[in-house]
């Protein structure tokens, strides 16, 4: 028996993958790092890395990746503000199975996107 569903945001119920990449492409590109899609996917999704190793790995300190890091997360932000677009269907989905279960959103990502990309 099913108790309750958990839902990831980003992906799943907010199209927000292609800004998130984006995002961190043009990071990393202030680094001096080419980031492909395809390599994005095979090291954060296949392997479980972070991106942000290969800054480190050219010698940044962690001051420099963290502030680095937090351009990105502003950049994102801002890409958010602009139009952060729910996959379709979804509303309509969460409705019906509310009325059956128990739901939740799940995110890694910051509350303050969060709330970007789910104004009300």
């Amino acid at each position: 028996m099913v108790d309750a569903i958990l839902w990831d945001n980003d992906g799943v119920l907010v199209d927000t993958e292609e800004m998130f990449f984006a995002a961190t492409r043009d990071a990393l590109a202030r680094a001096g790092v080419t980031l492909t899609r395809a390599f994005y996917l095979e090291c954060m999704l296949v392997n479980g890395r972070n991106v942000f190793d290969l800054v480190e790995q050219r010698g940044w300190t962690p001051q420099q990746v963290r502030a680095l890091r937090a351009k990105r997360d502003a950049d994102y932000a801002e890409r958010l503000g602009s139009g952060a677009r729910v996959m379709d269907s979804v509303a309509q989905t969460l409705q019906l199975l509310h009325m059956k279960f128990r739901v939740a959103v799940v995110t890694t990502s910051l509350r303050s996107n969060f709330k970007i990309a789910h104004p009300s």
